[in-house]
Formats: C-alpha cells, sequence, structure tokens
C-alpha cells in the first residue's frame, strides 16, 4: 500500500501544479502514505526473529522525506514520534544479538535516520 501512494505522491510532485483544488487531495494522500510507511515499519520492528534492519532503514528514510514536507499533517506526526520512541529496545537487542557486523552495521544505520 506505501509504495501505491508513494506512486501517487510521484504524480502531484511531477505535475508541479500549484492549484489550490489539489492541495487538500495531496495532503489527505500524504497522510495515508506516512501512516502506511508507519504501520510497515512497526510490522518488521516487532517480528519475533527481530527487526529486519534493511526494511526499516528503507520505511523510516521515506517517512523522513514526507515529514519534511511543509503539507505534511501534524496529527500523522504523533504517529512517527510513537515510532521513533519505540525504536530504541529492539535496535539494541538486534545489535546485541548480531552474530555479523552487518547486522550491527544495518541496526546503527537505522538509528542514524
Amino acid at each position: 500500500q506505501a509504495g501505491e501512494l508513494d506512486a501517487v505522491l510521484a504524480e502531484f510532485r511531477m505535475e508541479a501544479t500549484e492549484d489550490e483544488c489539489s492541495q487538500p487531495l495531496r495532503r489527505q494522500v500524504l497522510g495515508h502514505a506516512l501512516r502506511a510507511h508507519v504501520a510497515a515499519a512497526n510490522a518488521v520492528l516487532w517480528v519475533s526473529t527481530g527487526p529486519d534492519c534493511e526494511v526499516l532503514v528503507k520505511e523510516l528514510t521515506a517517512t523522513k522525506a514526507y515529514c519534511e514536507d511543509e503539507s505534511c499533517p501534524v496529527e500523522v506526526c504523533v504517529e512517527v514520534l510513537a515510532l521513533i520512541d519505540s525504536l530504541g529496545v529492539p535496535l539494541l537487542a538486534a545489535a546485541a544479538g548480531a552474530k555479523e557486523a552487518a547486522g550491527v552495521d544495518a541496526a546503527l544505520r537505522v538509528a542514524g535516520i
């Protein structure tokens, strides 16, 4: 779902329209896309095998880009902040349990976003 919403937002950007009629729709789609990325990040954060740090990097990078957009809905930011607050324990567990340097590196990349 997040990928489909990303594609819709890319179309809005390609049109480069300042049309006031499309701005509320763009803001709504942005909110839905942001929520979809947060949900996807949450889904991989709490799996029994430990978080998939590569997926977290992808989802958090998209989330960051949308949060930097001036039309980002403020109410969605609460969900993003809750996600950020929940990252610590799973990432520390992933880094501590990593048998390979790649696992630690991936956890650190997530923390750096």
